[in-house]
């Protein structure tokens, strides 16, 4: 794929959505006059067949004509309108822009296809996943990621449905019944606070590996709070601003020690500071989970905007993927693998 991706120049003269717009309406228009035409020389070939015997050949030659032209633009209207130069290279700019942010390693999925259960098994959330979006699996500092856009199920819509459901199967009791689970649910902030929308970076095949769970927390998270570890498992580390900022959790304390050093918290430091709505780092055996709330590939959206040419797409994509290219930079994942 990469021989045929596109130069700097190239790509600079492609046209912009304006250009592609007026482009679109002059095709549509030549389309529209040329189908008149054709249909008028079939209109007059039969009108000079039937009206006048003397021009009898001049109308066959009307009429076939007119039907050669007509069955043509008929025919080929998918092709005129759908092979614009824009959409010849959208999908090569869509592959081009990830491999040049991200790597020649980069491998990009619109549709990624994960267990349900997938931010439980590596606790991030408990609750089940409602969509996955795109996924990118890459290389970086010798590191192997897999990063994927996913969003958890509401647990409010999920317990209106079941009232509803509730209400049709149990009549007025099943109403009441229903009522009373989704109030129980509602009233409980902290099953809410476990909703994730935003993005998993996996890092499997680490040289560190534990036998327990560490984690950490930003205050400021959507979940703050461990599901799979309790108040007894919090430790403190040495710095005082760190606690200030994080919620630290070690199965067992020495691997706690062992994870948490002070490059790790820096590293933390640095992820917090970039993405502002909440951070979640899970160790388990040989691989970290980290979960960013609110911080979206968007690939997909940015790919099917109409209102952006190939060229625009292309640059988008670029400074959409850009923040993941500069916590690479910034945070060094490498540090982990130590």
């Amino acid at each position: 794929m990469e021989d045929k991706f596109l130069t700097v120049e190239e790509i600079n003269k492609l046209p912009d959505n304006k250009k592609v717009r007026r482009m679109k309406y002059i095709k549509i228009f030549l389309y529209i006059i040329s189908l008149i035409i054709s249909l008028a020389l079939l209109g007059i070939g039969i009108f000079l067949i039937i009206v006048n015997k003397d021009v009898k050949v001049g109308g066959f030659l009307c009429v076939v004509f007119g039907a050669m032209l007509t069955f043509f633009l008929l025919a080929s209207s998918i092709l005129i309108f759908n092979g614009t130069i824009d959409k010849k290279y959208r999908d090569i700019l869509l592959i081009q822009a990830i491999k040049e942010v991200l790597g020649s390693d980069a491998i990009f999925t619109k549709n990624a296809k994960v267990n349900k259960t997938l931010l439980k098994e590596t606790g991030i959330s408990p609750l089940d996943i409602e969509v996955a979006n795109e996924q990118i699996v890459t290389i970086l500092d010798n590191l192997k990621l897999s990063i994927i856009s996913l969003k958890t199920i509401n647990p409010l819509v999920t317990n209106v449905s079941q009232t509803i459901g509730a209400t049709f199967e149990g009549g007025l009791a099943g109403f009441l019944l229903g009522s009373a689970a989704s109030i129980i649910s509602a009233a409980n902030k902290e099953t809410i606070n476990r909703m994730f929308d935003g993005t998993l970076i996996l890092i499997p095949l680490l040289k560190k590996k534990i036998d327990g769970v560490v984690e950490i927390r930003t205050k400021n998270c959507f979940s703050p709070v461990s599901f799979i570890l309790d108040k007894d498992n919090l430790f403190e580390v040495e710095s005082i601003k760190a606690h200030e900022k994080y919620n630290f959790y070690s199965k067992i304390k020495e691997e706690g020690f062992y994870i948490v050093v002070p490059e790790i918290i820096e590293l933390f430091n640095k992820l917090d500071s970039i993405y502002k709505d909440g951070v979640v780092a899970i160790f388990k055996e040989d691989f970290i989970a980290i979960g960013v709330n609110n911080y979206h590939l968007n690939i997909n959206k940015i790919y099917n905007n109409k209102n952006l040419s190939a060229k625009e797409m292309y640059f988008a994509i670029k400074d959409n993927l850009k923040i993941l290219k500069e916590v690479d930079k910034t945070i060094n994942f490498s540090i982990i693998n130590r």
